[in-house]
């Protein structure tokens, strides 16, 4: 690896910034005074800038480093996309002193200046000569590379401890997924065979001539509610599925009409829940330039959600006003609340809370997921404040012009306006 030249100072200089004696002294203790003097005199005495390698790891050398001022970073390669900092010298430390002892030595770890450093280096052949006069130094080696060997073996167990956390806690995310995903299955068909089963039923009845009359639109209405179910779920796995590709169909939709359409998709279901339903809706309540499916979408999902949590009654209150630049809606229920564990889930697919003291919850965990990326596709926020026991209220507060909110999103973040292009519909989706 080729480097610019360090930068070069006098030799009176360079001297006059450092005791090389008393660095040497400190390095070697209860060592020759005149061994110190003669290896002080032949040392060569360096200046780097800061973010200098003096060497990588990997590579052959036979120099000897100590630290006269600065900071020197010492970092080892732990894998492929981690290099991590071993430890930090300072002013009076030293590095490399494997290449005194054995020529050519392999470097252990990637030496590099952290701030304008200067270095007292002492070659092998230097050192070799010294050795002769004093062989105490080599004792003083041995023992100084015995405690870094023991802290690398040390650094390697940790090492090793933590990538066996980091496997442990991989498979345990592997087996949760795996978990998940069966109980999803289970789940999907348990929501898939019930109203096929029902539907089968009524479809009997009629063939046997069993259902005249009013039971006969009542059965074809039973009927008519399971395959709508069937759909609604079909839907919902598709939008999960495209809903980063989907293209939302901006147009003046009134909430009181959403509304309305959401209660007659859920008439068929009404009547299988002890929570009642209350709307006030403020006189003024301005339309708002959005897509109408995704509206519809999002309502239903909560209002269904309100009244399926609220196993024992209660009322069901949606709230809607203007307020600035934007209407906010307002969900509450009087039903089991959500469990404070359970809410940094709460907007994840396929989590769901499945039962509360004996009652059991349908549903494959979807609705929230997709309510969340509608309002924020809207530039709007959805925010929940649950209690457990007492129940829940999601606001979601969406512009008035979401079209022109999300240009001004997408020209703040990237500085370019999003044209539109031919990527599917909720609409096309819902239709298909």
């Amino acid at each position: 690896m080729l480097h610019s030249m360090p930068i070069p100072l006098g030799r009176n200089l360079r001297r006059s910034m450092i005791d090389p004696v008393a660095l040497l002294s400190n390095v070697f203790p209860n060592i020759d005074q005149k061994v110190i003097a003669h290896l002080a005199r032949l040392a060569l005495i360096k200046n780097y800038p800061a973010g200098w390698v003096l060497c990588y790891e990997g590579d052959r050398g036979d120099t000897f480093y100590m630290v006269g001022s600065g900071q020197i970073a010492i970092t080892k390669r732990m894998s492929e996309d981690e290099e991590r900092l071993l430890r930090v010298l300072e002013a009076g430390e030293f590095f490399g002193e494997m290449a005194l002892l054995h020529g050519n030595a392999i470097r252990s770890a990637t030496v590099k200046t952290l701030v304008p450093s200067t270095i007292l280096e002492l070659d092998r052949t230097t050192f070799e000569g010294a050795i002769e006069q004093n062989p105490r130094m080599v004792l003083t080696l041995v023992r100084t590379m015995i405690n870094r060997m023991r802290a690398n073996d040390q650094l390697a167990m940790d090492e090793l401890r933590r990538q066996k956390e980091i496997v442990e806690e991989a498979y345990a995310e592997l087996k949760r997924q795996e978990q998940q995903r069966n109980e999803f299955l289970d789940t999907l068909a348990h929501e898939l065979r019930t109203p096929l089963t029902g539907a089968k039923g009524y479809i009997q009845l009629v063939k046997a001539g069993m259902m005249t009359g009013p039971t006969l639109n009542m059965a074809i209405d039973k009927i008519n509610f399971s395959f709508n179910r069937i759909i609604s779920l079909v839907n919902d796995l598709l939008f999960v599925q495209e809903m980063d590709l989907l293209d939302f169909g901006f147009s003046k939709v009134d909430l009181r009409e959403v509304f309305d359409e959401v209660m007659e998709q859920l008439s068929p279901v009404l009547s299988e829940y002890r929570a009642t339903l209350r709307f006030e809706i403020a006189e003024n309540l301005p339309t708002i330039l959005a897509d109408h499916d995704g509206m519809v979408r999002v309502f239903r999902h909560l209002i269904d959600n309100a009244l399926k949590f609220s196993p024992e009654g209660g009322g069901v209150l949606i709230a809607a006003h203007p307020e600035g630049q934007s209407v906010v809606v307002a969900i509450t229920d009087q039903g089991i609340g959500i469990p404070p564990e359970f809410m940094p889930r709460l907007f994840k697919r396929f989590e769901r809370i499945e039962s509360h003291e004996g009652h059991l919850f349908g549903g494959v965990g979807l609705g929230l997921p997709i309510v969340k990326h509608i309002v924020e596709s809207h530039s709007g926020t959805i925010t929940v404040d649950s209690t457990p026991n007492e129940g829940s209220t999601f606001t979601i507060q969406l512009p008035l012009d979401a079209r022109r909110a999300t240009t001004e999103i997408n020209i703040e973040e990237t500085g370019w306006i999003d044209m539109p292009d031919t990527g599917p519909t909720l609409g096309n989706l819902l239709e298909e």
